[in-house]
Formats: structure tokens, sequence, C-alpha cells
């Protein structure tokens, strides 16, 4: 569905650039944790419980962790994971500005933060860069990422799969997505700024044990996702009842010759409504 009005009640906020950490919202705050190093944000994050607030200080946080929980038979690492839960009154929330900025390792590295079996989170404000792909979410549902920076990654940038639905990316930027390893330029046949779900035909049996990759009802609203070597959004068969709303498109697939608009619909029953892009190799709408 293509509408020029919205047909979910959802507003997305304008123009928001956080400089200092936001304020969390709907979390009780039992546990104010404050971090200034890798050490402390890896040991925050492997006990945290609901109600949780965990706020980086300005800097670079760049760890290195395999996942005990593996997805098929892959183990994924990344520079931070998140595999605990909270719940939809009290969520684990871990935000700080721009300025706190979580590193993966290199465009030859690894997952910049990694939500495995992750329900009910929130990440605000952060920036998650250098990274071969930037925020990956696995079985995780009940996800908020908001007012998040995602930059310079050698594959997808946010990656909603395996099962993961109910998740909200909103007034966020993704950009300079699918650089080369090498060279640094963005001329990666893939790269795609937000992906949701994953192909039939090379990746159902890895993520969802051969049945389609039901990611579902998953949002992304007010962002603005930009210079991608794939497509800004690619949304995969399988998948159903999201939303894409008022975003502001660009400049995808400019290298990459698998890439063919903005945004990519495989899915059934999405809303797309409200969005605004320039230039792309192909149609701005599949």
């Amino acid at each position: 569905v293509i509408t020029e009005q919205p047909t979910v009640a959802v507003t997305p906020t304008e123009g928001v650039t956080p400089t200092s950490a936001p304020t969390p919202t709907g979390s009780t705050g039992t546990r104010n944790i404050n971090v200034n190093t890798t050490a402390e944000l890896t040991a925050a994050l492997a006990d945290a419980q609901p109600g949780d607030v965990i706020t980086m200080a300005d800097g670079v946080y760049k760890g290195k962790k395999k996942s005990t929980i593996p997805i098929g038979t892959t183990y994924y690492t990344a520079s931070f994971i998140i595999d605990r839960s909270g719940t939809a009154q009290n969520p684990i929330v871990l935000q700080g500005s721009r300025n706190a900025r979580i590193d993966g390792g290199g465009l030859g590295g690894y997952y910049g933060l990694y939500l495995i079996q992750a329900n009910y989170i929130q990440v605000k404000g952060i920036t998650i860069e250098n990274a071969d792909k930037g925020l990956i979410l696995d079985r995780s549902n009940h996800v908020t990422l908001d007012t998040i920076e995602v930059k310079d990654i050698h594959d997808e940038g946010i990656h909603m799969r395996a099962l993961s639905s109910d998740n909200v990316l909103k007034n966020s930027s993704v950009h300079h997505i699918g650089r080369n390893k090498s060279t640094g330029v963005i001329d990666n046949h893939y790269g795609e700024g937000v992906y949701i779900g994953s192909a039939n035909s090379s990746n159902w049996c890895t993520y969802s044990n051969c049945q389609p990759d039901t990611s579902d009802r998953n949002q992304i609203i007010g962002n603005t996702i930009t210079n991608t070597g794939g497509e800004n959004i690619d949304v995969k068969e399988g998948t159903s009842n999201g939303l894409i709303q008022g975003n502001t498109l660009g400049i995808a697939g400019l290298i990459g010759k698998n890439a063919d608009s903005w945004v990519d619909i495989k899915g059934n029953s999405w809303t797309i409504t409200g969005n605004a892009g320039v230039s792309s190799i192909g149609p701005g709408y599949e």
C-alpha cells in the first residue's frame, strides 16, 4: 500500500540530533549505570536487567565478543552483544550522545552492536560505525532504535532478521553503507541501509529453519537513509504488515549493480507513506 496520508497513527519526531544523552522513557530506571570504557560497557550489557538504564560517556568503544547463542550453526561476533531482555514496563535502555561511538573493528571486522534473543530493548542516541555490519537483530522483538547514527559500514547498516518482529527504527541517520573493505569507497554490490527479513533464495535455512523469515510489523519512521551501495531499504519476502513512513531517502545503488531502488518491497501488506527521495539508479520504489 503506497499512500499519501499515513494509515498508522505513529508520528515521527523531525530533526532530532542529540548532543547529550537523551532521557529514557518507558522505564522505571531501577538501576542507572554510567559506563566510560569498553570493559565497563561489556560488563553492563552482560549483566543487564529489566529497567536498567546504561548511559555511555562520549568516546570510542571497541570490544570483541562471540555470541554464545547460535543462529543455525553460526555463532556471530560483534563489538558488543545484548542477549538479555527487558519487559514492556521495564525495558533495558542503552543510551548516549552521537559522540558515544561503537566501533566494529573495521570494514573487514565484525558486527558493531548485535542483539540476539533480546526483547524490549531501547537503543538511543549513540553512533555505530566502522564495522562489517552495523546493528543486527536476530530473534529480537519489541526493540526501539531512536535517534541513532549508523555509518561507514561494509555490508548492511541495520538488519532485522531471524524472526525479529514489532521493532521500530525512528529519527535516525543511516549513511555511507556498502564501503569497500580495501578502499573505503562505496562500491560494494550490496550494502543496504535498512534490511528487513532474509532472502528465500539463500538465507531462510540459515535464519529461520528453512521456513519464511516472518520478521513482521517492523516500522521505519522519520529517518534519513542515504549513500548506500544497495537499496536504502530492502524488505524481503516472508515479512508482512510493516510501515515505512516519513523517511528521507537518496543516492541508492549508484555503483552496486544488484541495487535497483530506494525501497525494494517483496513482503506483503506493507504501508509506504510520506517518504521523499532523490537520486536512485532505478525506480524509487520497486
